[in-house]
């Protein structure tokens, strides 16, 4: 088949792809095209001859796909002419706007090819392609100049995406090879001789050659060994081109206006990439997690945007310097003043996105603070900076919300304020956040941070997944970190814990409220909806507790108002409740809101403590270590929080509230888990003193605590026995409460002192039905350890001090052996009628019972704790 044949027979199946009834036979005929041997020619015939744009991107991407393919068995000349042509043929049709799908392949396939070869190239073919580039945006003058440069942007671009491990195309070799090639390109210069050499790198003056009277400036030839020399430090070299040519056309108005082809958007879309290449001098970092070759790019807002970007020292001079800042902040606030021109829409997004790299900016790019000092000068200058392209995209708050929900809401998902917050200790967030306030440049952020974040949690934030728009979600998770960020306190080797900074606690708490506001309307929406299991088990389940760990950080910071509003909202929902239940109405919208609420207290007042010695919050202990009154009044508040979350449990002790349905199992399984949360941190506590009010109403001092073990050993032992079937409340009370009781010995001590428990032992002991046939085997079994495990409480009184002889040591040993006799004693009585009934059964089947007794799969059940 000669070249004319192939492009008709292309061309056509180009057409029949468009029509359903045709479309499997072109899709055969240009999947065989794409595998063809030998394709350079007949593309390169194509991409020239063709009047269709859809046959010339087959065929550019069918090049592409043929140079990795038949690498080996092609010479290295024609490598490096398919390489030069793909280059030619973008620089030569980058001002015809149809043809952008077509030139995007090539620009693909000229960076691939690159990647391919590198390992191969010596360092001065290396510096040739990069001349190779520069001389294809030549000549600077002329139809069409601002076009080609574009396009010689856009290959830099495509050379940074490809040897970057996260968005590398699968090339069939070893990691080590793509390893390899990332560092060699990453190789920047170190210290300030080398930032001037970058910047004497590109050939001839890197600054775009376009101005409002298109005056160019003389460029200075450089030959291949200096270009080989100066090419060592490509990153920077790219860097520092685009940010010549974004300041170039922004300063000249040709960005705006749109003479600059796109120009500008091209360079800051470089720089972005730069900055977010997966820095390993830097000390890790940036980009996030390698994804598999062939990702696409992570570039949008959200978490994901939030990653810290670790360039290292040697890139502090240059994105710490004002230039190269100044101008973008000028750039976005034309923008957002109106700037109008032909270009002026397409640079709002990527302006945004650079904004959002230079906040994710963190490590060693920042001179650390001298002794005694909060934050270094440099790291304020540039939270400033950053503030001040980031606030007006935001305030007013109630315009931007109401814009994004009208289908606008690029500038509210942006994550720059987020990824400021994540990447910069509070300290220098807030001075940066102070002084330009101070200076008369708009709101402070921790106040505007305020506004913003309610309106989303009006608007639907709290629902989660359910919301009306997926954005809202996304940027309350969005902001949720942000202030998460900015209220957890900063521990540091040399200096105590500091809280929150100035003012950040007022904001909180209103924020805080709005969140709970938000969330009852959520709980009240869904009462009436059939729960899923994927929300309340696995990946839902998580998703929901690190929510609210999020909106535990508010409540915190704020203690007296936050932790007193949750407990204020807890007695309101259960008169509600009570009311309704007398009155026969509907109870479900009460529910819910009180297991909202009991799961909101739960993270509020204490952390999961899986894995370590459970404690109070260390932002928690900051604010009742308050003087004043405070302190005193955040006391107050998590001790009035507290008791409401015990009273909450005692709610199925009341047979009227079960009786009129007020007590649902939905609700005793949410209560009795943040219980089982609150008393493994502060009922009894061994591990360090209580603060004061919580130590005198929970801790061994009181009677509070006592009576809280009484009235928990009272809940479990009724949702035990008095709500059958209900597996997952009973695994809550097996899997949870019960180990948490039994895991301080004062709270064994008071366990075995109390009625309640005594009557579920015995239940357990006698085999009721109740307990040995209707609760399953892993739950029983763990039921079995946390009644054996409370024989540890005989011991809690041994507080007589080590050591001594004579009569004290005689003494001593006789307590001891009097406390394992009782120990002894009450592990027997527990398990001597299930030992009886084994006894019993093995003298009817012995031979059965011992070779099942034998067998790996039985003793794996008998001896795995329960997975509840």
């Amino acid at each position: 088949m000669d070249m004319e044949q192939m492009l008709a027979v292309i061309e056509q199946a180009c057409e029949e792809f468009k029509h359903p009834a045709t479309q499997p036979r072109a899709e055969q005929v240009l999947l065989q095209f794409r595998r063809s041997a030998a394709p350079a020619a007949a593309c390169r015939f194509i991409l020239e001859r063709s009047a269709s744009v859809e046959a010339r991107f087959h065929a550019a991407c069918t090049l592409r796909e043929a140079a990795v393919r038949e690498w080996a068995s092609t010479a290295p000349a024609d490598r490096a002419a398919q390489r030069s042509y793909a280059l030619a043929y973008a620089s030569h049709h980058a001002a015809e706007p149809g043809l952008a799908v077509v030139r995007a392949a090539l620009v693909g396939a000229a960076a691939l090819m690159l990647k391919r070869g590198w390992g191969e190239m010596a360092p001065e073919e290396r510096a040739a392609f990069f001349q190779e580039v520069h001389a294809s945006a030549q000549p600077a003058d002329g139809p069409g100049a601002a076009a080609r440069l574009r396009t010689s942007l856009e290959v830099l671009e495509a050379v940074v995406g490809e040897f970057g491990l996260s968005t590398a195309t699968a090339l069939g070799l070893s990691w080590d090879y793509h390893e390899r090639c990332r560092a060699e390109l990453e190789a920047s210069a170190a210290g300030a001789g080398g930032l001037a050499c970058c910047r004497a790198a590109w050939p001839g003056d890197i600054g775009l050659p376009l101005g409002c009277d298109g005056a160019r400036r003389a460029r200075r030839p450089m030959d291949l060994a200096q270009l080989s020399r100066s090419w060592a430090q490509f990153l920077q070299q790219f860097f520092l081109h685009a940010l010549a040519v974004a300041r170039s056309t922004a300063a000249s108005g040709a960005a705006l206006s749109g003479e600059d082809a796109g120009a500008c958007r091209a360079a800051m879309a470089l720089m972005a990439s730069v900055l977010n290449w997966g820095f390993r001098a830097g000390g890790g970092g940036g980009g996030g997690a390698a994804a598999p070759f062939g990702a696409p790019p992570r570039n949008g807002g959200g978490a994901e945007a939030a990653a810290a970007l670790r360039p290292g020292q040697a890139w502090a001079e240059l994105l710490l310097d004002e230039s190269s800042t100044d101008w973008l902040l000028a750039l976005l606030q034309t923008l957002r003043g109106g700037g109008s021109g032909g270009g002026a829409g397409q640079l709002a997004e990527p302006a945004r996105q650079l904004v959002v790299s230079f906040c994710s900016l963190v490590g060693d790019v920042f001179p650390r603070p001298a002794p005694g000092e909060a934050a270094a000068a440099a790291t304020v200058g540039h939270c400033a900076r950053m503030l001040r392209a980031a606030l007006p995209w935001v305030t007013p708050a109630g315009a931007a919300v109401r814009a994004a929900l009208a289908g606008d809401e690029g500038e509210v998902v942006d994550a720059a304020l987020s990824s400021l917050a994540a990447n910069h200790k509070p300290a220098a967030l807030a001075a940066a956040a102070d002084a330009l306030a101070a200076g008369g440049g708009g709101p402070h952020a921790f106040q505007a941070l305020e506004e913003l974040t309610r309106p989303c949690l009006e608007a639907g934030g709290a629902a989660g997944a359910d919301a009306a728009e997926p954005w809202v979600a996304d940027c309350t998770d969005m902001l949720l970190g942000a202030w998460s960020a900015i209220l957890s306190p900063q521990c540091s080797y040399a200096a105590a814990p500091t809280g929150p900074p100035a003012g950040a606690a007022g904001c909180a708490a209103r924020v805080f409220a709005a969140l709970v506001e938000g969330a009852l309307a959520d709980a009240a929406a869904g009462a009436h909806e059939d729960a899923t299991e994927e929300e309340d088990v696995g990946a839902g389940a998580a998703a929901r507790d690190e929510w609210l760990s999020r909106a535990a950080a508010l409540a915190r910071a704020a203690p007296a108002e936050s932790l007193g509003l949750l407990a204020d909202r807890i007695a309101d929902n259960q008169r509600a409740l009570a009311a309704a239940a007398a009155a026969g109405a509907d109870v479900s919208e009460h529910l819910e809101a009180l297991c909202w609420l009991a799961r909101a207290s739960a993270h509020a007042l204490a952390d999961s403590g899986a894995g370590e010695t459970p404690l109070p919050p260390e932002a928690l202990l900051l604010a009742l270590a308050a003087p004043g009154a405070a302190g005193a009044a955040a006391g107050a508040a998590a001790e009035r929080l507290s008791c409401a979350l015990l009273e909450l449990c005692g709610l199925c002790l009341s047979p009227g509230a079960t009786a009129a349905g007020a007590c649902s199992p939905r609700l005793m399984e949410t209560a009795l888990w943040a219980a089982a949360r609150w008393a493994d941190t502060y009922l009894l506590p061994e591990e360090e003193p209580l603060p004061e009010p919580l130590e005198a109403r929970f801790g061994a001092a009181g009677g509070g605590g006592r009576a809280a073990v009484e009235l928990l050993a009272s809940s479990a032992n009724r949702c035990l026995t008095g709500y059958p079937g209900e597996a997952e409340l009973q695994g809550v009370v097996t899997g949870a409460l019960l180990p948490a009781l039994v895991r301080r010995r004062a709270v064994c001590a008071a366990l075995l002192g109390c009625e309640p428990w005594r009557q579920l032992g015995g239940a357990f002991a006698a085999r009721e039905a109740v307990l040995a046939r209707t609760l399953p085997q892993k739950q029983q079994r763990a039921l079995a350890r946390s009644l054996c495990a409370a024989a540890a409480g005989f011991e809690a009184g041994d507080s007589t001090a080590n050591g001594g002889g004579g009569d004290g040591g005689a003494q001593q040993q006789q307590a001891r052996d009097h406390q394992r006799q009782q120990a002894a004693c009450y592990v027997h009585g527990l398990m001597e009628p299930a030992a009886r009934e084994l006894g019993a059964l093995a003298a009817l089947v012995p031979p059965q019972l011992a070779a099942a007794a034998e067998r790996a799969d039985v003793q794996l059940q008998l001896c795995t704790p329960p997975c509840i």
